[in-house]
C-alpha cells in the first residue's frame, strides 16, 4: 500500500482509506504516531491504525493517548501491554518500538469521528 512519505516526514498522517466506523472491536495494526503537546503542558500521542480483517480492512483509525493519565493504568501502558510489551514504571519507552505491532481496538462512533477507547491483547479473543 502506499504511504504519502513527503506528508508523513512534515508531520500529517493521511491515510488513503478513512470513514467513520462503526463502534466495535477490530485487529489492527499500528503504522504511524505523531506527538504532539496538549492544551494543559501534556504530551499527547495520535496513534493511527490500519484495520487487518473484516468489512473494513484496509481503513485507517486514529485514536490519541496522553502520556501522563493514570500511570500503569493508562491507555499508553495498556497500548503497549496489548501489543506485548510488559513495562516497569521507571522503563524507558519508545512508540517506534511498537510500529507494524498488531493488537484488538476498541473503536467508539463518536459525534466527531471515531475514538479508540481500548487496546487488547491478540491472545484475548
Amino acid at each position: 500500500m502506499e504511504r504519502n512519505i513527503e506528508n508523513q516526514s512534515k508531520g500529517f498522517i493521511s491515510p488513503p482509506k478513512y470513514k467513520i466506523l462503526p463502534s466495535g472491536i477490530n485487529k489492527a495494526k499500528l503504522v504511524s504516531f505523531l506527538s504532539s503537546i496538549g492544551k494543559f503542558d501534556q504530551l499527547i500521542f495520535i496513534l493511527q491504525f490500519e484495520i487487518l480483517e473484516g468489512e473494513y480492512r484496509g481503513y485507517f483509525v486514529k485514536g490519541r493517548v496522553n502520556q501522563s493519565s493514570n500511570g500503569k493504568f493508562g491507555k499508553l501502558w495498556q497500548l503497549f501491554r496489548a501489543m506485548g510489551v510488559e513495562l516497569d514504571i521507571f522503563d524507558q519507552y519508545d512508540l517506534k518500538d511498537l510500529i507494524a505491532k498488531e493488537c484488538f481496538i476498541n473503536v467508539e462512533t463518536r459525534s466527531n469521528g471515531n475514538a479508540i477507547t481500548e487496546f487488547i491483547p491478540l491472545n484475548s479473543f
